[in-house]
This record gives structure tokens, sequence and C-alpha cells, in this order.
């Protein structure tokens, strides 16, 4: 599981949905990531955006555990 960082190079944050479609995941993943608390989330007014910071630790702790969000 990777974010392609370079398409999203002008600001800190990345639009929560296109994350998300970037990585081949549902909504319905990220909002249980986003209540379990695994992936942290920005809002600005009634759009929701993620920091780049927050994408690394979430790789970095979905490294560390070894999932992955693609069935076998």
């Amino acid at each position: 599981m990777k974010f392609d960082r370079s398409r999203h190079r002008t600001t800190g944050l990345v639009p929560f949905q296109r994350f998300l479609r970037d990585l081949g995941v549902s909504p319905a993943t990220g909002a249980r990531w986003r209540a379990s608390g695994w992936l942290k989330v920005t809002k600005i007014g009634r759009r929701v955006f993620v920091s780049k910071d927050a994408i690394r630790r979430f790789e970095a702790e979905a490294a560390s555990k070894g999932f992955s969000h693609s069935q076998p």
C-alpha cells in the first residue's frame, strides 16, 4: 500500500477522498481507519483532508504491523 505523493506537492494537505481513491480502497474502509484512530484527518469547512505527515505515519504503522488492504 503506497500513496503517490508526487501528485500532491503543492500543499501539505490532500483531499481524503483522493487519498482513498489513489490507494484503491473504499470510503467505508477510510471511515474505519479514521474511527479507529489509524489515520488522522483535518476538516476545513465541510471538506476532509489528510496531511502528508499523517500519511507517512499511517504508512509506517501499516508497514510495521504488516497489514494490507488487499484480499488474498
